[in-house]
């Protein structure tokens, strides 16, 4: 069974920062003092352990990443139009905020990443999220405070195909019983994916049905029984049978590694308990001020 640990078991966060007793007037300036900070630090666990990244990449073997806190400049990241419309403002922060400058965000596996975001929240504002969500039991909108320090990270407890350093995954379907290797979803490939359905919904026009599930999981294999040519693997995908297909996408589900969103809620107009998944709003790093 997957041993599932939350951030605040692994995250080692600097809070004293700035904790420097000054009162509350003006105070005065001696020329040439030091007007420095030293924003707060944490070191983030990576989910997959680096497992998954080739040799070559500064990720290899790679189990935590060294951050620092927010800063003002980095406002400038989160309000760029060119970075948001381009996809690139999460990416840009991190790279700021990762104290490693040869870590390439985009290579990052997708759950790597929602951690790696998670703890730079985290360091910069507190573990403290405050989140409208749904009751599933009543369907009445309730604001909640989430902790996100006690989200899960659930581990990646699988082996890659030929070792560390290879981001390939074999499973057997169930009915047809041919062997597919795998790759998991990175930044890039997430990237590269919504390229190819955005082209093809372009192209079919409004209310044409989407390939949502085949291009995806044809994407995602590598090959069928050896085979890899890709126009082979997507007419398999097109053909196999349903069960083989939730099988395989299960399958990725339960392996791959990342933040388990769910956490616990009482509803204050039901009293009712429920788990719900933390929803990621325009509050994750722009928090209002509370009084």
């Amino acid at each position: 069974m997957t041993e599932k640990l939350t951030l605040k078991d692994v995250m080692r966060a600097e809070r004293d920062a700035a904790a420097t007793g000054m009162d509350s007037s003006v105070a005065a300036v001696t020329p040439g003092q030091d007007l420095s900070y030293a924003a707060p630090a944490a070191c983030i666990p990576l989910p997959s352990g680096g497992k998954i990244y080739p040799p070559d990449s500064a990720l290899f073997d790679t189990v935590s990443l060294d951050i620092r806190a927010m800063t003002a400049k980095d406002e400038n990241i989160l309000t760029s139009p060119a970075l948001i419309r381009k996809g690139k403002m999460l990416s840009a922060l991190m790279r700021a905020c990762v104290t490693n400058r040869s870590i390439n965000p985009d290579e990052m596996l997708t759950g790597d990443r929602n951690a790696l975001m998670i703890g730079i929240r985290n360091t910069s504002y507190g573990p403290g999220y405050n989140a409208s969500v749904v009751c599933p039991k009543c369907n009445e909108e309730d604001n909640y405070e989430f902790d996100l320090s006690r989200l899960s990270v659930k581990s990646l407890e699988v082996e890659p195909v030929g070792g560390i350093g290879q981001n390939v995954f074999g499973f057997t379907l169930p009915i047809t019983k041919k062997k597919v290797h795998f790759r998991l979803m990175t930044a890039d490939a997430s990237t590269e994916l919504e390229q190819i359905l955005e082209g093809q919904r372009r192209a079919k026009g409004p209310g044409a049905v989407e390939e949502n599930v085949t291009q995806s999981l044809a994407f995602q294999i590598i090959s069928i029984d050896g085979e890899t040519d890709r126009k082979a693997i997507h007419r398999f995908v097109e053909g196999m049978p349903v069960r083989d297909s939730r099988s395989l996408r299960a399958y990725i589900d339960k392996i791959s590694p990342g933040v388990d969103m769910d956490q616990h809620m009482e509803c204050t107009s039901c009293g009712a308990k429920s788990e719900v998944e933390v929803p990621i709003t325009a509050e994750f790093f722009w928090p209002k001020e509370r009084e």
